[in-house]
């Protein structure tokens, strides 16, 4: 029995991201799960919100933390690293418990190639 993986797509918009939209963010991740045959559980945006906020302290980001206990997801899917985190320590101390849950990170566009945690060359990479 094939062990699907179940994504959270999280996006997110500051002000000043008039190239990085909604939409746009929203289209390349569901082409990036249709193309690695993950099935898409929830859509999460934080709108207005600086990425230098810690992802646990906002609002999708709480949902994230919501869908990870309650075991509704194996994966968390985002356009770009900057999207999550802007502090290496939140990135690396976030990714280490979400490894620690089984829930992998899928990055569609790191430096041009796609990225995901759970395979040993996606965390060495990361």
């Amino acid at each position: 029995m094939e062990n699907r993986k179940k994504a959270a797509l999280y996006i997110r918009v500051s002000t000043a991201d008039q190239g990085n939209s909604v939409s746009a963010q929203t289209d390349r991740l569901k082409a990036y799960c249709q193309y690695n045959n993950i099935d898409i559980v929830k859509i999460l945006e934080d709108q207005d919100i600086s990425g230098g906020m810690p992802i646990c302290n906002r609002p999708a980001g709480q949902k994230i933390v919501e869908l990870i206990a309650c075991k509704e997801i194996n994966c968390i899917v985002s356009t770009k690293i900057d999207r999550l985190f802007r502090s290496t320590i939140d990135a690396l101390t976030t990714v280490d418990v979400w490894t620690k849950r089984h829930i992998g990170l899928h990055l569609a566009d790191m430096s041009g190639v796609s990225m995901d945690t759970s395979t040993a060359n996606g965390m060495l990479f990361f």
